[in-house]
């Protein structure tokens, strides 16, 4: 077992640990996952914003005051080094480099509160993308502007970048965004070829 997954079976005293397409389980403890067994690190931020960081010299200054470690009481510490040179630094969504640490913190939070981003269905992601092509296209071949046939399309990709993103952070649920974009925009080129194309006949 992995250090988060060792812990959080731990704190949920299960005597068994089983994986099956979807979901993690943890004793009684039910973790959603994806059906292949992998699930996005939902990391909520960076590691000064998302967890309490200790210095281990406050900790030794405080060890013989009353109360000195309340504040640790029911609560999972991590040890781990985030000072400069000690070499344990990792790349996350939000920082290039971040203390290692924090893929471990986040793990043991996404597993207890069962935060793991998944991804959507692929029909889901099939879906969108033909329903943005058929709007891509409907709009390109009523309107008919040159306006529309560059803006659409730029405005489409830059939106479904967005969009996605906000569902992500929002639902923890993560859809394609490559391929309805791309959809969408060879919808709209293809649409304003047509329009110039008919338009070309009209002409003559």
């Amino acid at each position: 077992l992995s250090l988060p997954v060792a812990a959080a079976a731990d704190w949920f005293n299960a005597e068994t640990v089983t994986i099956e397409p979807g979901m993690l389980t943890l004793g009684t403890h039910h973790v959603p996952i994806n059906p292949d067994g992998s699930a996005e690190i939902n990391y909520g931020g960076k590691l000064f914003e998302r967890f309490p960081v200790i210095p281990l010299v406050d900790v030794l200054r405080h060890r013989g005051a009353n109360n000195g470690f309340e504040k640790f009481k029911d609560k999972f510490v991590l040890l781990g080094g985030i000072s400069l040179g000690t070499g344990d630094t990792k790349a996350t969504p939000l920082d290039e480099q971040s203390p290692g640490v924090i893929k471990q913190a986040a793990v043991l939070d996404n597993l207890i509160h069962q935060r793991f981003i998944l991804d959507a269905p692929f029909w889901v992601s099939c879906s969108v993308a033909l329903a943005l092509a058929f709007l891509s296209i409907t709009i390109i071949l009523v309107v008919r502007s040159p306006f529309v046939e560059i803006g659409w399309p730029l405005l489409l990709f830059v939106t479904f970048f967005v969009l996605p993103g906000w569902l992500t952070v929002s639902s923890h649920v993560h859809v394609l965004t490559v391929m309805p974009s791309l959809a969408g925009t060879l919808a709209s080129v293809a649409g304003t070829v047509f329009n110039h194309f008919f338009a070309e006949k009209e002409r003559e």
